[in-house]
């Protein structure tokens, strides 16, 4: 019970990922780190035009980290919630077997839903 409780909670956290698009989010974060990086190592803008626009970075990345810390304790309660009914799942899922176990399942999850919509 304790394996196919981990199976569709694998499950349920990988489209909440593809739902949140987290991918999307990661991908904003870095590109904002970045330009932070550009404006700092510039020579050409003064001073009061990097201040107005580190602080309109530093309020987009805060959202952003904001929006990723939410999707991760969401993922994070629906573990907790099943780890205080089943005493052993929360071993299962700290362990090596059940990190693996969960890997193996994303992998094959992902790759029939990939089957699935090319058939479609």
């Amino acid at each position: 019970m304790i394996h196919f409780g981990l199976l569709i909670l694998t499950i349920i956290s990988i489209e909440i990922l593809n739902f949140s698009n987290i991918k999307f989010l990661i991908t904003q974060s870095i590109t904002l780190y970045k330009k932070i990086f550009k404006l700092l190592i510039s020579n050409n803008v003064s001073d009061s035009h990097k201040e107005k626009v580190l602080l309109n970075y530093s309020r987009n990345i805060l959202i952003i980290s904001i929006k990723i810390l939410l999707i991760l304790i969401m993922i994070s309660i629906l573990f907790f919630i099943v780890g205080f009914y089943q005493r052993d799942f929360l071993d299962l899922v700290i362990s090596i077997w059940g990190i693996l176990e969960m890997l193996i399942i994303c992998f094959m999850y992902i790759f029939i839903k990939r089957l699935f919509y090319a058939k479609l």
